[in-house]
């Protein structure tokens, strides 16, 4: 298992878009604010976003969330610095709306760039809502949560009240839209795992509640 340690695409200096350019707000990838997105025109073949850094940081993951891919052929390409870290392939019908690519932590010195590749039509639109990157927490054999549990995206998002009868025959109903809470469960995480001064900054676990606690949000690859 692993899990989204902390995001750098905030710090970005300057992002560009190239190819499939829509002229959209593409700095709404960098927030987690799910009611805003960016859309590509559905005028080329490919759209490339470059998060551009001038300080380095390290890097074991990148995530794309929020996205339209399950409905698009196509694929996903994340790269570091020009170099090619990881390959997604999106099959129309299922359901790819996050992605996490995982990979040895690699220094970012220069950018970050996602590009999606479409294999159907041109006109294609390809949506996108956030995009993070960072560290990941790695956690393997008896630390990580165990089957069995639910997931977020396992789960409804809504609840139905139903009004019956006399003879309890379904007369009408309301639909309602609901959170989804969820829980992460690690009981056996060992102690070499938190560091010396768990909560601390710098340790893996203290990273991960800032993480969480700044942006609401955090990845996990199972």
């Amino acid at each position: 298992m692993k899990i989204s340690r902390n995001n750098k695409i905030p710090d970005y200096d300057s992002i560009t878009v190239s190819n499939d350019n829509s002229g959209q707000d593409v700095t709404v990838t960098t927030t987690a604010d799910f009611s805003t997105s960016y859309s590509s025109a559905g005028s080329d073949t490919s759209l490339f976003i470059q998060y551009n850094f001038t300080s380095s940081f390290t890097c074991g993951y990148i995530a794309i969330a929020g996205s339209n891919v399950g409905s698009t052929d196509g694929y996903f390409n994340v790269y570091i610095d020009g170099s090619l870290k990881d390959t997604v392939s999106c099959t129309p019908d299922r359901r790819n709306s996050v992605i996490m690519c995982t990979f040895y932590d690699t220094t970012v010195t220069s950018n970050i760039k996602i590009q999606f590749q479409k294999l159907g039509a041109v006109s294609d639109i390809i949506t996108i809502s956030y995009v993070a990157a960072g560290q990941v927490w790695s956690l393997g054999g008896q630390e990580q949560e165990q089957a069995g549990y639910l997931r977020n995206w396992m789960t409804r998002s809504e609840k139905v009240r139903t009004q019956v009868n006399e003879s309890a025959a379904p007369v009408a109903y309301v639909k309602q839209r609901i959170a989804r809470p969820g829980t992460l469960v690690l009981n056996n995480i060992k102690r070499s795992n938190l560091g010396t001064q768990p909560f601390d900054s710098g340790s893996a676990f203290g990273d991960f509640l800032d993480h969480v606690y700044d942006d609401g949000v955090f990845f996990i690859r199972e």
